[in-house]
């Protein structure tokens, strides 16, 4: 405004430094969630660019932090963001394929998306090939991709778009671009745009079909085949199988491994006897009540005398019950039968041991046992007490 005063046509900027900037085009104040949430949800572009101007700003605060223009949490962390779309997954039947390609007038752009039709490379990797890229013998092409290191990677050619490739070898150089009169890529999805338009007025699989979706039709192609994942990833240039999967898990397996598995579990169900009737359920007239079943007492297999001696001399009496499966009561029960007072390590059994009982009073009075014999004079203190009862 002073210039214009002055009669200067030329309009200067003051020379600001990038705080200064910041500061005037992009004030601290403005950088609230309540802000940035009214931003972007006033942006008028679909759901997958707002998830970029989402990450984007998120990143950009980022670098003001660093630099020591913004203090405090990054506010885009709590501005939501849009919900991830749907994979996209518009691809063509190789015969769809093939009529595109032969739908191009110029042969450079036929061999063009043969090639990425073919091979699943992207329009980039594919404007930047050369002569000497292509392995002739093993229809192989190395894609020097850009985007990542992984994008740089030897692809495998089909077999129906070869020959589009092939024919474009006889007459160049091997340092010569094997798509010379490609400019960019710009130029090449006009071209594909105007050629795909009459197509998708006659066919609907044309209908929004663009240059991008030859990997597409590529992967679904390979993965019907019985491609595995990583070999799919690798010809996409992607670092591992987890985006084929989550894209291409739908045509995993085809329909040819899905008969033939569905073949062996139905011989499975035969073996077992399994057929469409085994689960009909008979009219409850035709039921028969059944009368329950008494839980019958399983039969114990006991060792001989000596072995049971054996076994007890090495281990206390819970451990040889808990070896044969019964408590340790019904092996006393079992011993008493036989005549076995005494365990062979010297310890008496339970029910020959004396049972101490203390009859004093607060002046100290003195300890007198009690031991409960039977009739016959055998020893029944810790016996049981039907056994002592008797």
């Amino acid at each position: 405004e002073a210039n214009q005063a002055d009669g200067n046509s030329e309009v200067r900027r003051p020379k600001m430094s990038r705080e200064q900037l910041l500061t005037v085009y992009c004030p601290a104040s403005a950088l609230t969630v309540p802000a940035l949430y009214a931003w972007l949800t006033d942006l008028e572009v679909a759901g997958p660019t707002k998830r970029k101007y989402h990450a984007a700003m998120r990143s950009f605060i980022d670098h003001l932090t660093l630099a020591g223009l913004f203090t405090g949490d990054n506010p885009m962390d709590k501005v939501p963001a849009p919900p991830a779309a749907d994979p996209r997954t518009h691809f063509l039947e190789t015969i769809e394929a093939v009529r595109l390609v032969h739908a191009f007038a110029d042969p450079e752009y036929r061999a063009f998306n043969a090639l990425m039709a073919g091979s699943g490379i992207e329009v980039s990797a594919a404007l930047a090939v050369r002569c000497r890229d292509v392995m002739a013998d093993t229809r192989e092409v190395c894609a020097p991709g850009t985007k990542t290191y992984n994008r740089k990677r030897v692809v495998r050619v089909a077999e129906w778009a070869w020959p589009f490739v092939a024919e474009r070898l006889q007459s160049l150089r091997p340092d010569d671009r094997l798509f010379p009169g490609i400019p960019d890529r710009w130029v090449a999805r006009d071209v594909f745009i105007a050629t795909v338009f009459p197509l998708a007025m006659q066919y609907p699989c044309y209908v929004g079909y663009t240059m991008r979706d030859h990997r597409h039709t590529y992967a679904v192609r390979a993965a019907r085949a019985g491609t595995p994942p990583q070999v799919i990833a690798q010809q996409l240039g992607h670092v591992n199988a987890v985006l084929v999967l989550k894209v291409y898990a739908q045509f995993f397996p085809n329909s040819d491994e899905r008969d033939r598995w569905e073949r062996k579990a139905a011989e499975l169900d035969a073996k077992v006897g399994v057929t469409p009737d085994s689960a009909v359920v008979p009219p409850e007239d035709s039921i028969t009540p059944q009368p329950p079943v008494k839980a019958s007492r399983q039969k114990i297999e006991w060792p001989s005398v000596d072995e049971l001696l054996e076994m007890l001399a090495a281990a206390s009496t819970k451990a040889v019950a808990g070896n044969l499966g019964v408590s340790d009561i019904a092996l006393r029960k079992h011993l008493a039968a036989r005549g076995i007072t005494k365990l062979p390590d010297g310890r008496r059994r339970g029910i020959s041991r004396p049972r101490t009982e203390t009859k004093g009073a607060a002046d100290g009075a003195t300890e007198s046992t009690r031991t409960v014999e039977s009739a016959d004079g055998s020893d029944l203190t810790d016996a049981p007490p039907c056994e002592r009862s008797a």
